[in-house]
């Protein structure tokens, strides 16, 4: 009998509360564990206790915005712990970011192919 690997855990931040349920669903179907934060200070904290392996981050958010829900995660989590983007705006990355092979951007709306394509490719 083969023992059971853990399911990959993804935190998924986003102040829409639709867009938090359909991802929370693809992915579980997926065979994820997805978590959600409805802000980035929601996403900090969580971040601490689960230590994803993978971050979904919306970037028009209220509170905190994604710049600085990134930094904060990145410093917490390290630079190992990879990142989607999804946002509706354009987005503007540092030169370190934008040289970076763990993250990947995706538009809103989100084609789900191309989620999945990313999530894959980040926490095979």
């Amino acid at each position: 009998m083969t023992e059971k690997t853990e399911a990959k855990k993804i935190l998924i931040v986003d102040d829409d509360k639709e867009v938090l349920r359909v991802l929370e669903m693809l992915l579980k179907r997926e065979g994820y564990t997805p978590i959600c934060a409805c802000d980035g200070e929601e996403a900090i904290q969580l971040a601490q206790k689960v230590q994803p392996d993978l971050v979904l981050l919306d970037f028009l958010m209220p509170k905190m915005d994604g710049s600085r829900t990134f930094a904060e995660l990145r410093h917490r989590l390290g630079n190992d712990t990879p990142f989607i983007f999804i946002t509706a705006t354009s987005l503007r990355l540092s030169p370190q970011l934008a040289e970076s092979k763990q993250f990947v951007y995706l538009p809103k709306p989100v084609d789900f192919d191309k989620l999945m394509e990313a999530v894959r490719s980040l926490i095979a």
